[in-house]
């Protein structure tokens, strides 16, 4: 229902619009999971396509596990964070380096596309909240939404620790863009989070909401690491998303490759994860009908940082029906109702 604020005259306009807005959030509820999804709309570049969607997957080293302090994990010395900080920013340098190398898998002769990406995704605990201004800059350069987990920080509130990612969210509005900061919590801490002090703080699911050229709709939507084996979770959101995106610091990369092939399937959508270098493992996989697709990107090995750019279609899970696609899409698993 869409009512203009000058229209706010009275009561009965006002109850409608309330009521027409609790309408739309029941529908993005996670009943399961108890987890309100507020939805952020993006509309993609001039050109871009989400059956042609950019995406990079960045392994960055620093921090590893050992660099955070048991007694204050959200304090770091000065010499560390500048030399974290010079490695965040040789990173992003890498992304755009990789992009003017034209090592993009790309099916158009669209020079300008050449040069931009839809989303980046960086592991769990891999930006410090002060270097966020380099991911801006980034976007900057690309185009790119971004999802990244940043180093631990204290709730504004209650001043306990707690970890969370950030979306950077592009918007263009004419000839100015404006880039939002949006914030999404980690609600289950794993065994090593619980012993620096660490809590659950999920208040809600963001589900970004992209629109391409063509006005046609993707979503998606992401969790930071233990979150992703939350099943409440991501059968709360199968029917709204069409793909899953994790920032992890796992390094049991056997379980994690397990999880990303079962939740492709059982979501019938696309499931990234972005690792951290110290452990590799960052893969991407969709319920297509060959292995050798299904499997679209996956960095192996220790101790690397590594930049992964590859292109998925966003479209092609929407419906329980095979549509006409390059390529062969696994039947959808039941119940899946299409979205």
């Amino acid at each position: 229902m869409n009512i203009k604020h000058s229209d706010m005259t009275n009561r009965k306009t006002l109850k409608k619009f309330f009521s027409s807005r609790q309408n739309e959030q029941a529908k993005r509820f996670g009943y399961q999971s108890d987890t309100p999804g507020y939805v952020i709309p993006v509309n993609m570049s001039a050109d871009g396509l989400l059956s042609n969607f950019r995406v990079a997957v960045v392994q960055t080293l620093m921090p590893y596990v050992k660099d955070f302090s048991e007694t204050h994990p959200t304090e770091w010395s000065p010499e560390y964070r500048a030399k974290h900080r010079a490695h965040l920013a040789a990173t992003c340098r890498l992304i755009s380096q990789k992009l003017r190398a034209g090592q993009v898998a790309n099916r158009t002769s669209n020079e300008n596309r050449n040069n931009k990406i839809d989303l980046i995704v960086f592991p769990e605990l891999s930006v410090h909240p002060e270097d966020v201004d380099i991911l801006e800059r980034l976007s900057d350069t690309t185009n790119a939404t971004i999802f990244a987990g940043l180093t631990f920080v204290k709730h504004p509130h209650s001043g306990e620790v707690i970890n969370k990612a950030v979306w950077i969210i592009r918007q263009r509005i004419g000839r100015t863009r404006r880039l939002q900061r949006i914030y999404q919590g980690k609600k289950f801490p794993m065994l090593l989070e619980e012993k620096l002090g660490v809590v659950g703080h999920r208040p809600y699911q963001l589900i970004i909401e992209f629109t391409d050229k063509a006005r046609k709709k993707a979503c998606l939507t992401g969790s930071i690491c233990f979150d992703a084996t939350d099943l409440r979770l991501v059968a709360d959101f199968r029917e709204i998303t069409d793909g899953y995106v994790i920032a992890a610091l796992n390094k049991d990369i056997s379980t994690f490759d397990n999880m990303a092939a079962a939740l492709q399937f059982h979501m019938y959508q696309h499931v990234i994860i972005a690792n951290t270098g110290e452990y590799g493992g960052s893969t991407a996989q969709a319920p297509y009908h060959e292995p050798f697709h299904r499997n679209i990107a996956h960095v192996h090995g220790n101790h690397q940082a590594a930049v992964s750019l590859f292109e998925l279609d966003l479209l092609a899970f929407k419906t329980g029906k095979k549509a006409k696609l390059l390529r062969d899409i696994k039947s959808p698993p039941a119940g899946y109702r299409g979205r």
